[in-house]
């Protein structure tokens, strides 16, 4: 009697396994055109986050932005889209905020990650957040600003987000600027890799992982 439920109980924790690892994606989700190499494409979206000034591994200034895409040029016809993909922008003349709408041209393809089984699976936590893809817009690359809106509490909140980086960067020097706004903003790009290897290696890197509802304390004091 016992028999019948054990082969039961397999055969859900096997369909639970599979459909937990399977990725079922809209027809038209960005994640369908990228290629293990760069695909040259136009994007139509909006910035629904706050854009970081950071610099890549050559030295060259940036800002990146999640771009939640509307729409796609490939091939020179568009079609809808949707997802959302890390867009990175080597402009930083160019001036991009939260709800900005663009069309932005530059290469797609994969999100970098480390093949070590031992290393933090960046990609994969990317997916976890239904972003697929990463875009590269070269400077003087073309960049239309079509159209801007969002929530106005987000505005809001990163309109104090940025007073407190602008008074943090003010009265503070850069290696202690970094550390606290990765800690009070969550804004780890002025973080020195020297300290984040630290945080890492001894396991208080969760201490840099702030909520909304830090920043929210933070601006009410």
């Amino acid at each position: 009697m016992k028999r019948p439920f054990f082969y039961l109980a397999v055969s859900l924790s096997l369909v639970i396994f599979f459909f937990k690892d399977s990725e079922i994606l809209p027809r038209d989700h960005i994640a369908n055109i990228i290629q293990d190499e760069p695909v040259k494409v136009s994007l139509k979206g909006m910035i629904v986050d706050d854009p970081v000034l950071e610099a890549d591994r050559f030295g060259r200034d940036s800002q990146r932005f999640l771009l939640r895409t509307t729409a796609v040029n490939q091939d020179g016809f568009w079609s809808s889209s949707s997802g959302t993909v890390i867009a990175q922008l080597f402009d930083a003349g160019y001036k991009t905020n939260f709800g900005d709408e663009f069309i932005l041209e530059g290469e797609l393809s994969n999100i970098p990650t480390l093949k070590n089984p031992r290393v933090f699976d960046y990609a994969g936590y990317m997916r976890m957040k239904d972003i697929y893809g990463m875009m590269r817009v070269k400077k003087g690359s073309p960049i239309q600003l079509i159209g801007g809106h969002g929530g106005i509490l987000r505005a809001a909140a990163y309109r104090v987000r940025h007073n407190i980086r602008e008074a943090i960067t003010r009265y503070f020097d850069r290696e202690d600027s970094g550390l606290l706004e990765a800690i009070m903003i969550g804004d780890r790009s002025g973080l020195e890799p020297a300290s984040r290897d630290e945080f890492v290696k001894t396991g208080t890197v969760h201490i840099l992982a702030i909520s909304g509802l830090h920043v929210g304390l933070i601006a009410s004091i």
